[in-house]
């Protein structure tokens, strides 16, 4: 199909797009998951009309105190990968378009904690302020975690010795780990970590089901 800018729409094609166009549905993956249970889920998706759906994994400790999930086999594990491999392939038998989801949980490139044990170095650090009061005559005393004293927009000199008593703005960098979820992405081992966990996985689990583009 052309789908350049300019051509005719083709109402035809509208009312009946090929798979690869076709509405895209999430496939949560939080309890446990057996070949039977694929099977019977594509099925009804069969029923229900879905042409193209993608698999999103939430495993068992992307945020515990706040969303449980029942994820077995292991996320990134061999079964897990193996199951994988059976739905995509189950979901192809069944004219289903199957796309690739980057990870389990979110934001990108944590892969749950994953790349973050492999790479402690590379935890998220977020920028924070918090409010600070020195009586009059007071030295300022810079934390480890500090990076900058301010009052209003003037930044104050490390040594600064307050000429009242004031609350000021300190500035402060904060480690954020959450269970790994969030990480540097600009650290490039991290990365290549990321990427060796989880997409050189699916491509040695169904590599072969790939079609002839990305997205």
């Amino acid at each position: 199909m052309d789908i350049r800018i300019g051509n005719p729409l083709d109402l035809k094609l509208l009312k009946n797009p090929p798979r690869d166009c076709e509405m895209c549905y999430s496939w949560v993956w939080n309890a446990p998951i057996t070949r039977e249970g694929i099977v019977e889920r594509l099925n009804g998706f069969v029923e229900a009309g879905i042409k193209a759906l993608y698999i999103l994994p939430l495993p068992k400790d992307f945020r515990p105190e706040r969303l449980r999930t029942f994820l077995d086999p292991e996320y990134l594990s061999e079964d897990y990968f193996d199951l994988v491999s059976f739905a995509m392939r189950e979901a192809e038998r069944r004219g289903i378009t199957t796309w690739i989801y980057d990870e389990g949980g979110w934001p990108s490139g944590g892969a749950c904690g994953h790349t973050l044990r492999e790479n402690p170095d590379a935890a998220f650090t977020l920028l924070e302020k918090r409010e600070l009061t020195l009586e009059c005559d007071q030295r300022y005393k810079k934390r480890p975690d500090s990076v900058a004293l301010y009052d209003g927009r003037k930044r104050l000199p490390d040594d600064f010795i307050s000429s009242r008593n004031h609350t000021y703005t300190e500035y402060y960098l904060r480690t954020f780990i959450e269970n790994g979820s969030r990480i540097d992405n600009t650290s490039e081992t991290a990365i290549d970590t990321f990427i060796e966990n989880t997409y050189e996985k699916y491509k040695d689990a169904v590599g072969d089901l790939f079609g002839d583009y990305l997205s």
